[in-house]
């Protein structure tokens, strides 16, 4: 600042090396700025322009970074997860924000807070399973024990049991199986064989399912554990295969002599051999058949005695009006059954008419009994 004594200039620094303001000396340079923060961390900028000093807040209620504004506010923080739900903690010192991950990983409780635990985890506490979301244990689960046997829990795996021995686990709770799944076995009851496998029954557990293996006329049912239900042909028949069965081939008109050799139209199976069938010589037409002697086919071990052959009549003339006899082709074969063998199992192809009266004589449908 430049003075005038005596007519005479005189020329000095302003105090403080503060700049003009005018022409005198303002209260501070112009080449100068400060910063302090109020009580709410908001920097104060003072800036001096012509000496004269302005102050004003920072931009955004920024804090002070030094002798300027910085770039947050110091009371501030703010939290936010990353892809990993790792949450990603912001703290503001000076001014300048720093950021690090939350403590033991935790993900963000709130928007500006870590949490106590990572989002998606699992945690057990005295038999109660928790789920973390939002940073915290926020969602329970109570494990109940089952009869017979008690709860656990498991971070990994969730509510479980354990069974009290013998019972074991199954859906939910404690059952003692009937048997081990897929297992099979047979079992017998008088001349009935059963074939059983082990089940899941969807409600009280592993189960025995048996079904009876079918009986075959003129054989006797087996059972293996391994292949399951069979048959062995008896007597005078001979096993012509799985989808026929057992066969008489001395008067099976399909397989006479032998397995798949099937007599002509017209002919019968007599003692092996095709023979011109009587009932064509007695002038018989369509569904055919001969009434037969009931007599001879009371017994079980009986039948395969000849039946006397009577006549060619309907199936009323034949059966009459007060019979209980069960008559059946067997695949084209001749046999006159009391009704208690129908019960038991037809051969398989056969398929004959049922007489619900006992008549004087048995009948025979669609072929005759050996003559």
């Amino acid at each position: 600042m430049t003075t005038c004594s005596n007519g005479t200039p005189s020329t000095s620094n302003c105090s403080n090396s503060y700049s003009c303001k005018g022409n005198t000396c303002g209260t501070c340079n112009n080449n100068t700025t400060s910063c302090s923060n109020n009580s709410s961390a908001v920097g104060q900028l003072t800036t001096c322009s012509n000496g004269t000093p302005s102050t004003s807040d920072c931009s955004n209620s920024y804090s002070c970074k030094g002798n300027t504004c910085g770039t947050c506010n110091n009371n501030t923080t703010s939290c936010s997860n990353n892809s990993s739900a790792v949450g990603q903690l912001t703290t503001c010192s000076n001014g300048t924000p720093s950021t690090s991950d939350c403590s033991n990983s935790y993900s963000c409780k709130s928007s500006s807070a870590c949490g106590s635990c990572k989002n998606g985890t699992h945690n057990c506490s005295s038999n109660i399973y928790q789920t973390c979301g939002t940073g915290q244990w926020n969602n329970t689960q109570t494990c109940t024990a089952p009869e017979n046997g008690s709860a656990t829990c498991s971070a990994s795996t969730g509510c479980g049991i354990t069974c009290n021995s013998p019972y074991q686990p199954y859906n939910g709770g404690c059952v003692i199986h009937e048997c081990t799944l897929n297992a099979k076995k047979c079992e017998s009851s008088g001349l009935t064989k059963s074939f059983c496998t082990c089940v899941d029954n969807g409600t009280t557990g592993y189960v025995w399912d048996c079904s009876d293996c079918p009986l075959v006329v003129g054989g006797t049912a087996t059972c293996n554990e391994t292949t399951g239900c069979g048959y062995t042909c008896t007597f005078n028949y001979s096993d012509c295969g799985s989808s026929v069965g057992c066969v008489d081939l001395d008067n099976n008109r399909l397989h006479c002599g032998s397995c798949g050799h099937a007599c002509g139209t017209d002919e019968i199976c007599q003692e092996g051999s095709c023979v011109t069938d009587p009932c064509v010589l007695i002038g018989c037409t369509g569904e055919r058949q001969y009434c037969c002697d009931a007599s001879t086919y009371d017994d079980y071990y009986e039948m395969m005695e000849p039946a006397v052959c009577k006549t060619c009549k309907s199936d009323e003339e034949c059966c009459g009006s007060d019979g209980n006899y069960y008559c059946d082709k067997l695949s084209g074969g001749m046999s006159c059954f009391p009704d208690w063998i129908k019960d038991l199992a037809p051969m398989p192809e056969a398929g004959g008419v049922y007489c619900t009266e006992i008549p004087p004589d048995s009948c025979l449908y669609g072929v005759h009994p050996i003559l």
